[in-house]
């Protein structure tokens, strides 16, 4: 009886029922990614911003953000080769009346117009970069050899000739021997080393002896000459034009 009387009494100050629906659950809204808002904000910055333009001054705006789409894309600079201007000049890497004395090492020189003649010694080199490969022309990839010993950059030039004199000192290998097994490789504007390629022609004997590439190269920059393992060079020159 209690109960039923606590029962009734909580029904008589309950409030009435309505006969209304109750409302269905909100929806839970996801949170807007801040970049599509933001790109959202700068789509509508621009319309207005061109809206506001004369026709003429579109244009040039399309135009500077091509250009400047094009240039970020670009990779590489434009390679420019070297040509030919009619007039041959020679270039000088000489060692005097010393030599510099080659253990396993390949040698690597930018082809500079600036510098007609370097007078080079032993802890001088000047431009010319002694690469410690232990490798000689038997080899098909020379960039790779040469890839942590670079030469300068310099502008392409139009090459016609290379030729190394090299001596023996009755400890190296004879003259004649080391010109023979000496290679030439070129880099080439657009930073590419090409294969190896042997000399053209060799003179001399066991004491002195000479190796001479001839060749016809627009757009080289670099040279790199692979040498046998024990020698001494005398000189090196290179003709451009």
């Amino acid at each position: 009886k209690l109960c039923l009387s606590k029962s009734r009494h909580a029904q008589a100050h309950m409030p009435p029922r309505t006969t209304e629906e109750p409302s269905a659950p909100r929806e839970r809204l996801q949170p807007r990614p801040r970049r599509v808002r933001f790109i959202s904000l700068r789509f509508d910055m621009i319309v207005c911003l061109t809206a506001q333009m004369p026709p003429s001054t579109i244009a040039i705006a399309s135009l500077s953000m091509s250009l400047s789409l094009v240039a970020a894309c670009s990779e590489t600079p434009a390679c420019t080769e070297g040509k030919g201007s009619g007039s041959s000049t020679t270039h000088v890497l000489d060692f005097g009346a010393g030599t510099l004395t080659i253990a396993n090492e390949a040698l690597v020189f930018p082809l500079a117009r600036d510098k007609p003649t370097q007078a080079l010694t032993q802890s001088e080199l000047g431009d010319l970069v002694v690469a410690y490969t232990r490798v000689g022309c038997w080899i098909d990839d020379p960039g790779s050899w040469i890839g942590d010993h670079p030469a300068r950059d310099v502008p392409a030039v139009h090459l016609t000739r290379i030729t190394i004199d090299q001596v023996t000192d009755g400890i190296t290998t004879d003259a004649l021997s080391a010109s023979k097994a000496t290679c030439f490789t070129y880099r080439s504007c657009d930073g590419t080393w090409h294969p190896l390629a042997s000399p053209t022609s060799i003179t001399g004997n066991a004491d002195a002896s000479n190796a001479t590439f001839d060749v016809d190269l627009a757009g080289a920059n670099a040279v790199a000459l692979f040498l046998t393992t024990w020698t001494n060079i005398k000189r090196i020159t290179y003709d451009i034009d």
